[in-house]
């Protein structure tokens, strides 16, 4: 190696590692439904599309149907249903991945979309991400997130591929977190009515704050 290539490859390695280490950051700071969307071309800093108008007062009996881009246009998502200050954003962010590798289910209550739960379907045989489950707060411990993801492993997408899932401090409600301790537990009980179980590693840097959890083909 010559004088000149030595400071060439000091300098791909430090773009490497630095690379490396804003992905990590990525990882920990931004829930994966945020990441799944900009990487899909969603731009956070927009501003979002209005949404149908909230009629508010109803409280009917939530419907599990699959999420499309018509159902997004005549819904509003509920608040705190995914970890976004902006209901409209996130409805924003959900509406670019179901245009795209992304599929989902939600549950409707009138035009509220109260829950869901998104996957996004990699380049085959690739696996499939799940990226979000949420449900609104005076919707939850109902068994509307079960039904969710029950509808979700029905999808074809999910028939003989790997299912992957990261649990990390930022999937969380942004107004009441509950204690980090009792969302892992609820993710594992959750994501393992579709096969889910806890991986060894725990995510960027080894951290112990995320968890990763997989299923395996077949």
């Amino acid at each position: 190696m010559t004088r000149t290539q030595v400071p060439d490859a000091f300098q791909r390695f430090g773009e490497e590692r630095s690379s490396a280490t804003i992905d990590e950051a990525r990882q920990v700071a931004l829930p994966a439904l945020v990441r799944a969307a900009i990487e899909a071309g969603w731009d956070p800093i927009g501003r979002p599309a209005s949404t149908a108008p909230d009629v508010g007062g109803q409280d009917v009996e939530p419907t599990i149907v699959e999420l499309t881009g018509s159902l997004l246009e005549r819904t509003r998502l509920a608040d705190r249903v995914v970890p976004f200050a902006s209901a409209a954003s996130g409805q924003a962010a959900i509406a670019r991945l179901v245009a795209g590798s992304g599929f989902g289910f939600g549950a409707v209550s009138g035009d509220r979309l109260v829950g869901l739960a998104v996957a996004l379907a990699h380049d085959d045989p690739g696996d499939v991400e799940l990226v979000a489950v949420g449900v609104a707060p005076d919707r939850r411990r109902r068994g509307i997130g079960s039904a969710l993801l029950d509808a979700l492993a029905a999808h074809p997408e999910f028939h003989g591929r790997g299912v992957i899932a990261a649990v990390g401090p930022a999937e969380r409600d942004v107004v009441d977190p509950w204690p980090f301790d009792e969302r892992l537990l609820v993710a594992r009980r959750l994501l393992g009515r579709v096969g889910l179980a806890e991986r060894r590693d725990r995510g960027p840097a080894g951290l112990p704050s995320t968890i990763r959890l997989a299923r395996p083909p077949g």
